[in-house]
């Protein structure tokens, strides 16, 4: 039962990925992260659980952060 709906999830994130990044490439987060890196260590490591297509792990990473991103 819980990998069908893992398996859907999936599916539906497949189905509507490109559509996905298109509607929020621009999109920054920008107060959250200033809040965020100045608690961070400098060049420290950050795990992005759920990054979706690893737009904020590209922006860590950018920042100096050592990021790496996981999703289904």
């Amino acid at each position: 039962m819980f990998e069908d709906h893992i398996r859907l999830t999936i599916d539906t994130y497949n189905q509507i990925s490109q559509s996905y990044i298109d509607t929020t490439g621009d999109l920054r987060p920008q107060l959250e992260f200033k809040e965020f890196v100045k608690i961070m260590k400098p060049k420290g490591k950050v795990l992005d659980v759920g990054c979706g297509w690893g737009r904020d792990v590209l922006m860590l990473n950018d920042l100096g952060f050592r990021a790496i991103g996981i999703d289904l």
